[in-house]
């Protein structure tokens, strides 16, 4: 195993980190810009459940029948979106109007979103240049 210079984290040390990536968002659509922030795992977790859809099996069980994408996009934006002390801009109850927003602004931040939460496929391969500039590759 090789050696390592980080120090051994405690479970206090991890619990007090605060990891959450920012970044401003011109949107010039809206006429200014929005601060986008990085998925909480909590966040995501119900971000990707929001579109699952169930099927009730003869013997009572649920199964996952599907996913629905509608408004995967309007539902990044409103759990990514925050103000300038972190809290997040929008409700669930935003995500229909957000929605029928044009989707040109509505991709950019979920863009940013998706980047910052490490997910999909650029994501994946930043982090894959990381741990190979860092010589764990």
């Amino acid at each position: 195993m090789p050696a390592t210079t980080l120090r051994v984290l405690t479970r206090d040390d991890i619990l007090a980190a605060r990891d959450a990536k920012t970044e401003v968002v011109e949107v010039p659509e809206w006429g200014g810009s929005v601060i986008v922030r990085s998925l909480s795992g909590t966040d995501r977790d119900r971000l990707e459940g929001a579109g699952l859809q169930w099927e009730k099996r003869p013997n009572g069980t649920l199964a996952i029948a599907g996913y629905q994408t509608a408004g995967t996009r309007a539902r990044l934006v409103a759990a990514s979106v925050v103000d300038e002390d972190g809290h997040l801009l929008f409700t669930p109850a935003d995500v229909e109007a957000l929605g029928a927003m044009d989707s040109i602004p509505l991709d950019r931040i979920a863009d940013v979103a998706t980047r910052l939460s490490g997910m999909g496929p650029a994501a994946i391969e930043e982090a894959k240049v990381a741990l190979k500039a860092e010589g764990n590759g």
